[in-house]
Order: structure tokens, then C-alpha cells, then sequence
């Protein structure tokens, strides 16, 4: 489950002129709406006299703020040499990031809890922007997706994120990545955490026995808030100048048969991609590998309809040989995992939370 932006991302992002107009009475709105804030902690007892520290705190917080926001944008400690990253916007876009910020500030706090999820291991600036580069930095386009994203997160929300896997779906880890092999294992050489979906293992009728689609959700809450959260916290001992909010994804198609490509699959797909319209832009490269001879038909097809910034970065190997010769490339053999040829913990040990050897054991493959 990966999510790099999805739909709008083929549109040529030009505003007509309602929509600048919208744009700036927006940008309006949510100035006034700070400065009545501040004008507010200004205001004095009966006597009309000035609150001094009230005020002055909140100019000076405000004024900071937007002073590191702008360094960071311009001028980023860690640079990314890509478009629509901090430190490679240009005028337009830097004006683009200040209104949308503008715009989290004068709306409801939960937008900006969203768009900040990740605010203990990725800078607002780079928040920001990666949000704007899901819809090509159209504001009011990114606030349609935040409203597509906000029901899910809240509910999910509203119980922590589900920080304990078995307490929220009354079975442990293990046990359903036995139905649903999805693990995070290692990071890459740039620091990006790597997850590993083995298609060929999945079980649509395992997980039916497991737990209800309205439910599963649960699973991808925990594993993309906790799990991916810590990997990429992580790519920093990989790689100091890490400061993407990006993974790897290896899709291992080995033993997949067309039996398995049912409606449940697809209503499982479904599930994940509503926990990941939180997450956008989080998608570096996907390597699809073991791909069986009929699936370069299925892939000819769907690739017609992916935007081109999407589809560059996925890649497609038929051959074991040049699979990993790839993931060797961009994978450390310290973190890739035994499976691969690497020195890692296998994929089994990984789901089992295991990093020896010696006391996992691979999880059942059918669930009675």
C-alpha cells in the first residue's frame, strides 16, 4: 500500500481567475483572523491600558515562526535537490506554501494535525510542501483531499492510532501478517525505510477469518503511525542528511496466481489506500519483482492511466537476478533481508520482531 500523490496529479494546475480570486479572499480571511487573534491579547483591562507580555509573546511567537518557516524554505539545512522540495521553490510556490499555511491556521485545528502527522521526524517546511506536491500546489485541490482524509483520521484518532496492535484487533501481529504478509525491514542506503509486501502469500479467505474489512484499517493505522514513524526516524542513523518522508516499497510476486486478484483483494486495497489519503507523497520508488509473464499485459494497461511523475517510479523486473542486483543498488546487505540475499533478518524473523536467528520461526501460512 503505497500512496504518491493519486488522482489530479496529470492536471496542468493553472488557477482561472475565480479561483485567484478565491485564493486571495482565503488568504484574506485567514490574516484577519490571526491579527483579530493578536489584537485580542492586546487588549487591556477596563482602564485600556496594554498588555505588554501577552502580546508581545504572541507577535514575537508569530514572528519566529514565520521567520524559520521561510529559512527553511529557502534555505534548508538538509536539501533535496528535486522540485517542490524546501530550498528548490520558486517565488510562486513559496507564496503558495505561506497561504496554505496561512489557510491550516485559520481553519479547523484537525487539518493541521493531519498535514503534521509526522511532526517529530519531518520539518513543517517539508510537511508542507509535500502535501502541496500531491495536488501540484493548488490549495484549495489539497484541502479536497485533507476533507477526503479527515473522517478516517479522525475515528482513528480518537483511539490513539491503535498503539496496541493485539488490544485492537484481539489477535496478535504475527498472526495476521501470517494472512497478509506487509513488514517494514531495514532502511535503505538514503535512509528510506523499506516495506516488503509478498502478494503471493496473501490469503483474502485468512483474512476474512481474521477480522472484518471495517475493522482492518486498524492494522495500516498502526503500522504507518508507529511503524513507519520509527523506520523513518531510524534513516537518520543511515543517512544524517535523511529527511524525506518517504519509503521504498519491494511488491514480491512470486508465487501470485490470478485466483488470488478477487474482489476481496481489491476490498483490502481499498481499505489501506483510505489510511493512506493521510500519508500522501510518501511513495520514493516501488520495485515490483518475480513479476509472472502475464502480468507485463496487466502492467502495459494500467500504466496508461498513471501520471507520468508516478509512473518513473516504479519499476518492474521479470528476472530474480536483476531484482535484486537492484535492491542491492539501494539497499545496504546489512538491511536487506536474508530472503534477498542480504545479511538481514529474514522477512519471517521481521514479522515474528525478531532480529536473531535463533529464536523465530516462520509464521503458519493458513489460518482454520
Amino acid at each position: 500500500y503505497q500512496h504518491t500523490g493519486g488522482e489530479g496529479e496529470g492536471e496542468d494546475g493553472q488557477d482561472d481567475d475565480r479561483g485567484s480570486r478565491g485564493s486571495l479572499e482565503a488568504a484574506d480571511r485567514a490574516g484577519a483572523a490571526m491579527e483579530h487573534q493578536a489584537q485580542s491579547l492586546m487588549r487591556s483591562d477596563s482602564g485600556g491600558r496594554r498588555s505588554p507580555s501577552a502580546a508581545d509573546r504572541m507577535t514575537e511567537s508569530m514572528e519566529r515562526s514565520t521567520e524559520r518557516l521561510l529559512r527553511d524554505l529557502r534555505m534548508p539545512d538538509v536539501r533535496v535537490r528535486e522540485r517542490g522540495f524546501p530550498g528548490e521553490l520558486d517565488e510562486s510556490e513559496l507564496e503558495t506554501v505561506k497561504r496554505f499555511r496561512a489557510e491550516l491556521s485559520a481553519r479547523d485545528p484537525v487539518y493541521g494535525e493531519i498535514v503534521r502527522s509526522f511532526s517529530d521526524v519531518e520539518g513543517e517546511a517539508y510537511a508542507l510542501c509535500r502535501w502541496l506536491r500531491a495536488r501540484k500546489f493548488d490549495v484549495d485541490k489539497v484541502f479536497e483531499l485533507l476533507d477526503q482524509a479527515r473522517p478516517n483520521f479522525e475515528v482513528a484518532r480518537s483511539s490513539d492510532f491503535y498503539p496496541d496492535f493485539e488490544a485492537a484487533l484481539g489477535f496478535p501481529r504475527s498472526v495476521f501478517l501470517s494472512q497478509y504478509p506487509a513488514i517494514f525491514s531495514g532502511n535503505a542506503r538514503n535512509g528510506c525505510p523499506v516495506m516488503y509486501l509478498r502478494t503471493g502469500l496473501i490469503c483474502p479467505d485468512g483474512i476474512k477469518c481474521l477480522v472484518s474489512f471495517d475493522v482492518a484499517d486498524r492494522f495500516f493505522w498502526n503500522d504507518v503511525y508507529y511503524g513507519l514513524r520509527s523506520h523513518l526516524a531510524r534513516g537518520r542513523e543511515y543517512n544524517p542528511d535523511f529527511a524525506r518522508c518517504e519509503n521504498i516499497g519491494v511488491y514480491d510476486l512470486k508465487g501470485l496466481s490470478r485466483s488470488q486478484v478477487t474482489s476481496d483483494t481489491f476490498e483490502m486495497i481499498k481499505v489501506a489506500n483510505g489510511v493512506m489519503a493521510s500519508f500522501p507523497e510518501t511513495l520514493h520508488c516501488l520495485l515490483i519483482i518475480n513479476a509472472p509473464s502475464w502480468f507485463g499485459f496487466i502492467w502495459a494497461a494500467i500504466r496508461k492511466f498513471i501520471d507520468p511523475r508516478t509512473a518513473s517510479k516504479i519499476e518492474v523486473f521479470t528476472s530474480q537476478k536483476s531484482s535484486i542486483a537492484r535492491m542491492k543498488e539501494l539497499i545496504d546487505e546489512t538491511q536487506l533481508p536474508a530472503d534477498y540475499g542480504g545479511s538481514g533478518p529474514s522477512l519471517d524473523q521481521a514479522a515474528a520482531g525478531s532480529g536473531s536467528s535463533s529464536s523465530s520461526r516462520p509464521c503458519s501460512k493458513l489460518v482454520v
